[in-house]
């Protein structure tokens, strides 16, 4: 006998929900996000580590730019995944650019700007996990909306619905929760040069320690060669 395998397509847990009627863990399950819920997440960052919110015509200036160089998602909309997307990276870094930035940034045909690009990693990782809180709300506050709206007939019964419901809002929860984990992976690995810089400064010194040590013990060994030598005269 044979084992049959079946396949329902690289689907996350909302689409095998609308499609198959059944909700389980998915590499492919993702949470939609905005550019407005992005801007807001960057403003609300920048305001908590006392600067400004974004201001209306810069953010329209940028957002124009981007689209300009095909840099936006279509339907201004970002999938909120297990990783963080090269777009989402690129919107965030322009948004706080000064127009000194932005103005290299078109002039170099407008490039994407991956992790290796970043010019303020503090600000970039802030609102990026931002984002994750406000994506984890919006889950939420959708979730609770769903249970709510029970109205007319339905084959499921309301304990099913809500049990239904409980089991995609964990199931993209878990992915906001992966995402938080990139995020961090993100602002170690823009530390992890330091650190290693750290170690090697460290062995040096240790190195450098041990050869002050064995010059000392040289310098001694001299001086006793010398007083041996001045008793012989004597």
């Amino acid at each position: 006998n044979e084992e049959i395998l079946h396949s329902y397509g690289c689907h996350g847990a909302a689409e095998l929900l609308r499609t198959y009627g059944f909700v389980e863990t998915s590499p492919y399950t993702s949470t939609l996000l905005t550019v407005e819920q992005v801007v807001a997440a960057a403003s609300v960052f920048l305001c908590s580590q006392g600067g400004k919110a974004l201001k209306e015509q810069a953010v329209t200036d940028r957002l124009n730019a981007l689209r300009k160089a095909g840099r936006l998602p279509i339907g201004d909309l970002f999938q909120l995944a297990t990783t963080i997307s090269t777009s989402l990276l690129t919107l965030i870094q322009v948004l706080i650019y000064n127009k000194t930035e932005l103005k290299a940034w078109v002039e170099h045909g407008s490039p994407q700007l991956a992790a290796d690009t970043l010019i303020s990693e503090i600000e970039v990782v802030g609102i990026l996990l931002q984002v994750a809180e406000q994506a984890r709300a919006a889950i939420c506050r959708d979730s609770q909306d769903s249970c709510g709206a029970a109205g007319g007939k339905s084959v499921i019964s309301a304990s099913g619905r809500s049990a239904v419901a409980k089991t995609l809002r964990d199931e993209q929860q878990r992915v906001i929760r992966e995402f938080k984990k990139a995020v961090i992976m993100l602002a170690m690995g823009q530390d992890g040069g330091d650190e290693e810089d750290e170690d090697d400064d460290e062995e040096e010194e240790e190195e450098g320690g041990d050869d002050d040590d064995d010059e000392e013990e040289e310098d001694e060994d001299e001086n006793d060669e010398m007083q041996d030598a001045k008793r012989r005269k004597l």
